[in-house]
């Protein structure tokens, strides 16, 4: 995959949160999922 992808693949706004949230702490899906809305 090139890096054109790869950024076009994280450039989705829910992608961009659930890596700052990630950064934040580990969290499990459930979580992550909880804390989206989804």
């Amino acid at each position: 995959m090139g890096s054109g992808k790869v950024f076009e693949a994280v450039s989705h706004p829910i992608r961009i949160k659930i890596l700052k949230m990630l950064a934040e702490k580990p969290m499990s899906f459930s979580e992550l999922k909880r804390e989206l809305g989804i």
